[in-house]
């Protein structure tokens, strides 16, 4: 997490004393906003750390499909319940569960998982017995949730759950001097190939995108970056490497960008659901753009994806790519 915005600071440095108690969390902010890897931190800086970290991401998911996945069901419970299986919550037991989205959870499944938490006790569908656990929830919500429990839209008592520990995360576009940090500390990680020198990022390119509104947040940044550092000629960028961008943005203006795309439509770093795409399938859109973007001239491909020629054909063919430069590439 790198920061220098005092609203930024301030949430992370309640990180550490909630870490250590044991009590339920709430992270809330925009998508992109870092909500993931500050819950990730406060379970590596807890008692629990030695446990599993468990994920519930219950998106395009029926409300059904959420309460068997969270508690759990016995076999017969339902239509297609073949065996048991434990939910979530018993599976979790000691340690911690990051729940995503909280905020779109129905509210009767709200409700009764307030009322386990509570209890430490849950049933499981279609079981008369109850099972103990000890979890400890850190819940992600892109809404303001206090905002949603006064139009009755979240459940006042899961809510109370999290109400000693709320952590709130500003968006990228209220902390703009946190761009250049994030900016320079992204590209520091890359080497040119040519003299192994560190790539850098020049004071115009900064403040090009600071000038930005970013609604998808450090998420959307990085996408910028990345592209930017694929198509680059030189160690360091420049306003030049961000060409998509140069004409949008105005003195003293934030301009508004799609928060699903890096800076091309080509090319999209985070799935429609907000999630990010494998690293292998934004690499085969990088080589993909780069094989059209250079009309199939697979050695300057080669030399502006900074790969050996060889490499990009081999990798273009393990991705079906032969029909985009053709049998006889022009070089």
């Amino acid at each position: 997490m790198i920061e220098a915005d005092p609203s930024f600071r301030a949430a992370w440095a309640q990180t550490e004393k909630i870490a250590r108690a044991n009590v339920h969390v709430l992270i809330e902010g925009e998508p992109g906003t870092g909500k993931d890897l500050l819950a990730r931190a406060i379970h590596a800086a807890s008692p629990r750390s030695r446990m599993p970290l468990k994920h519930g991401d219950f998106s395009h998911t029926t409300a059904s499909q959420i309460e068997a996945a969270l508690f759990g069901y016995e076999r017969g419970a339902f239509v297609g319940a073949f065996d048991a299986r434990p939910g979530l919550l018993e599976q979790s037991h000691g340690a911690t569960l990051i729940l995503n989205d909280v905020d779109d959870l129905p509210i009767p499944i709200q409700d009764r998982l307030a009322e386990a938490l509570s209890d430490r006790r849950a049933l499981r569908l279609g079981s008369a017995a109850a099972y103990c656990f000890d979890v400890r929830i850190i819940a992600l919500g892109d809404d303001p949730i206090a905002e949603l429990v006064e139009s009755k839209a979240f459940s006042t008592e899961l809510y109370r759950k999290f109400e000693s520990a709320r952590i709130y995360l500003p968006p990228l576009r209220k902390r703009r001097e946190d761009v250049s940090l994030i900016a320079r500390a992204f590209v520091s990680t890359f080497r040119d190939p040519r003299d192994l020198r560190m790539l850098a990022i020049d004071d115009d390119a900064l403040a090009l995108l600071r000038g930005l509104d970013w609604p998808g947040n450090s998420r959307q940044l990085l996408a910028v970056l990345l592209r930017a550092v694929a198509m680059a000629t030189d160690h360091v960028l420049t306003r030049a490497d961000f060409v998509e961008l140069a004409g949008s943005a105005m003195p003293g203006k934030a301009v508004r960008l799609d928060p699903s795309q890096s800076a091309t439509p080509e090319m999209k770093i985070c799935t429609e659901e907000g999630h990010m795409r494998s690293l292998d399938d934004i690499e085969a859109d990088v080589i993909r753009f780069a094989i059209e973007r250079y009309g199939g001239r697979m050695a300057e491909v080669a030399r502006r994806l900074k790969i050996g020629r060889s490499t990009l054909y081999r990798k273009a063919r393990q991705l079906g790519f032969e029909g985009i430069y053709g049998a006889n590439a022009r070089d």
